[in-house]
């Protein structure tokens, strides 16, 4: 079993529950999907934990401010549980250094949209920022990856790399943050409508090109019943309607659409490929498509599943929108969610919590876990879905 988690936030709450840690002893490993910490401090709706960092900034601006961020979120002792119990498979999205961060390739040189951070429109400060980032997160996480202080900025870390499961599983770990172009949702791109070329003409992507070589080739290579994908941001197509028009999240693989085509090309030939994936801090399931007609009746291209483990703590939909709570309205953010995305199954972005996923020969089994977020004591947990593939099919059970 691997119980996935991502997006814990300091200044709403950092903890995980003991029922958490009790509820995955079992596990594994646990495969952390990014936004280990926040770069942001200050106070906090959550009686001690507010957060001050050495600098005295709202966010992060140094290595010291860095570590003491990192070193704040090893007070809570049920982390220090985990870890001690768990092997920890990482890797990192954009929060570890700065909001939505990519790699300007025209400039040779990091950035980060909107420029919201004191850094972001000083080139100099920026790069020293997301050197001592990455600097931090490789001191504080325990992962055996390679880190050259020396190396060309892009170059300083790999996160890249593979975990044998027997011959159960192969689990391919990617960075989708160091080696990002600039999303499509930025402002001097915000007219490209996500075609695959940028102003420049070379071709955006969100692994980088040697990364993405690697990737292929390490999908062509596993000979495992089950190939997982730990795998930052939704892979699948998803959108909502906003005035009538589609609304979609470029900083997702919607903004790097010719990429993720050559991806699924790859997945297409992967008997089993499962995706496990973090950032919109909701518990989702769905498929993993060659293409997403607009036609429901169109017959859907599927090469894998995905799943999506819900945040720790961080702000879900539910509370960003202030949507109802209870079974109306988690029923009604579902159906809002089917009417533009028919590929996926499941969809709750109400609670908190972590996902495990259960492989053996014959099936992979997903299972959304919800607790609350507020208790630092031992609490009740919710199983929210329990969700099931066969070995050598494309399609989600509902076993509860």
């Amino acid at each position: 079993m691997l119980t996935v988690v991502s997006d814990t936030h300091s200044t709403s709450s950092h903890r995980l529950t003991g029922r958490t840690l009790d509820a995955v002893r079992e596990a594994e490993s646990v495969v952390h999907l990014g936004d280990f910490i926040y770069e942001s401090a200050g106070a906090s709706a959550y009686d001690g934990r507010d957060v001050e960092l050495p600098s005295g900034a709202s966010q992060a601006m140094d290595l010291a401010d860095f570590r003491h961020l990192h070193r704040t979120y090893r007070t809570d002792r049920f982390l220090r549980r985990a870890l001690r119990r768990h092997t920890l498979i990482a890797t990192w999205d954009d929060h570890e250094i700065v909001n939505n961060r990519y790699w300007d390739y025209e400039a040779d040189a990091p950035g980060c949209w909107p420029a919201d951070h004191p850094a972001a429109n000083d080139a100099e400060r920026l790069r020293d920022l997301f050197a001592d980032g990455i600097r931090a997160w490789w001191e504080y996480l325990p992962a055996r990856v390679r880190y050259d202080e020396d190396a060309p900025l892009r170059e300083r870390i790999r996160l890249n790399r593979e975990f044998a499961f027997g011959d159960l599983v192969d689990l391919v770990v990617t960075d989708e943050r160091l080696h990002r172009s600039e999303q499509a949702g930025t402002q001097r791109a915000r007219q490209l409508s996500f075609q695959s070329d940028d102003e420049s003409g070379s071709s955006r992507t969100i692994l980088g090109e040697r990364q993405r070589e690697w990737f292929l080739d390490s999908l062509d290579a596993s000979e495992a019943t089950w190939t997982a994908w730990a795998n930052e941001v939704l892979n699948m197509a998803f959108s909502l309607r906003e005035d009538g028009n589609r609304v979609y999240n470029a900083d997702a693989w919607d903004g790097y659409e010719a990429e993720r085509a050559t991806i699924t090309d790859a997945l297409a030939d992967v008997a089993n490929a499962v995706a496990l994936t973090g950032d919109m801090h909701t518990a989702l399931a769905g498929y993993v498509q060659q293409s997403y007609p607009d036609d429901d009746e169109a017959s859907p291209s599927r090469v894998g599943v995905e799943f999506m483990t819900p945040a720790v703590t961080s702000v879900n939909l539910g509370e960003l929108l202030e949507l109802p709570d209870g079974e109306f309205g988690r029923r009604l953010a579902s159906e809002l969610v089917a009417e533009t995305n028919p590929h996926v199954e499941f969809f709750d972005s109400h609670h908190w919590g972590y996902a495990t996923v259960t492989f053996t020969p014959d099936n992979c089994t997903y299972s959304a876990w919800a607790v609350d977020k507020d208790s630092d004591e031992m609490g009740d947990r919710e199983r929210l879905a329990i969700l099931r593939v066969r070995a050598g099919e494309t399609e989600i059970r509902d076993v509860r």
